[in-house]
């Protein structure tokens, strides 16, 4: 649905009416409803079930897509049916990262996401095919319809899951470094005279007097 929204969402534009600026706007609202609910949707999946909580954006995305689809006869006020889909749609790829993260042990984290991001990408190289082929068939609102079909099975799965699965988060610490708090890097740059003054190591006479 990502993919397709990058890739489709400039094409889409100019189809219903848009000029050049009408689809920057457009493409400038969805980033920006995207950006303006990163932070209370992931305090929301830091707090509660993630599945929960991407079950919910899920199906907030897949309404607006079906939002966007009506208001796209109505010229700029798909701008309303934008953001609603960026703020929602945004937030999805991260949730299913920290999701992922709490399951895997810390020595499979890499190869975890990578595998994530492998798919990802799969992802954003077929969607703008498939969405472009749909709206070649029915016209541009094919674009939002694009997205119910593939975010509203992702909310039901995730409600499906959260309802019947287990949720069973990894307590595995990660593996403790000691760090300087200042870096090599720093400690390079120091002159002899900012080096602190070593203290005399104690002699025999120190000792005795003492």
């Amino acid at each position: 649905a990502m993919g397709a929204f990058w890739g489709m969402s400039a094409v889409y534009g100019g189809r219903i009416g848009l000029d050049a600026s009408g689809v920057a706007l457009l493409i400038t609202v969805s980033i920006l409803g995207g950006a303006l609910l990163q932070w209370p949707i992931g305090h929301y999946s830091d707090r509660g079930d993630r599945r929960i909580a991407l079950a919910l954006v899920a199906a907030a995305a897949s309404a607006a897509g079906l939002l966007w689809a009506a208001l796209g006869q109505f010229g700029e006020m798909v701008l309303i049916g934008g953001f609603l889909f960026g703020a929602a749609s945004f937030a999805i790829y991260p949730i299913v990262i920290a999701h992922l993260i709490d399951h895997l042990s810390h020595d499979d984290i890499l190869s975890g996401n990578a595998a994530l991001l492998l798919l990802h990408g799969a992802g954003a190289a077929a969607g703008p095919t498939v969405a472009g082929v749909l709206m070649g068939w029915l016209g541009p609102v094919a674009l939002p319809l694009h997205f119910i079909l593939m975010l509203a099975p992702l909310a039901l799965f995730a409600w499906w899951h959260a309802r019947h699965g287990k949720d069973v988060i990894v307590e595995e610490a990660a593996h403790f470094m000691p760090m300087m708090r200042t870096s090599p890097t720093v400690l390079e740059m120091m002159t002899p005279a900012d080096a602190p003054e070593h203290v005399a190591p104690a002699t025999d006479e120190t000792t005795q007097s003492a």
